[in-house]
């Protein structure tokens, strides 16, 4: 399944991927593993990382639905 992502913050300046392939029944963890595989500076947030889907704030073990917008973000953010 394709999975849509959006970065904001700090974390817009360390050019993950748009989306990703992920097998059917995904959770956020395993997404996160993938975007760390594809962007290996984004880990360093790993602790720290917010995530959104859609409009709602989700858990890791959150499962992912095809073609899903998750949004990742830093803890805190500027206007």
């Amino acid at each position: 399944m394709k999975v849509s992502l959006q970065y904001f913050a700090q974390l817009r300046d360390l050019g993950g991927p748009e989306a990703v392939e992920l097998p059917a029944a995904s959770t956020v963890d395993a997404l996160l593993q993938k975007v760390y595989q594809l962007q290996p500076k984004l880990k360093a947030w790993d602790r720290q990382i917010r995530v959104a889907a859609g409009t709602d704030w989700v858990s890791r073990d959150h499962m992912l639905v095809p073609g899903e917008i998750i949004s990742l973000m830093p803890p805190v953010q500027g206007g």
